[in-house]
């Protein structure tokens, strides 16, 4: 969507799926064992034409 946009957006693209996977067994893990985990999910900013000077 934000590259129909004029300027066009710069966005982030996220894994849904495996962030949802993730967050969702870190939850239990987290209700489980009462510990939290930090982790980093990867993810990819799309540069575009509202972020160029």
């Amino acid at each position: 969507m934000a590259s129909y946009i004029t300027p066009s957006l710069t966005t982030v693209r996220q894994n849904i799926p495996e962030f949802t996977k993730v967050a969702v067994a870190d939850l239990i893990q987290q209700i489980e064992t009462g510990k939290v985990v930090q982790k980093y999910i990867p993810y990819e900013i799309i540069v575009r034409d509202s972020a160029r000077l």
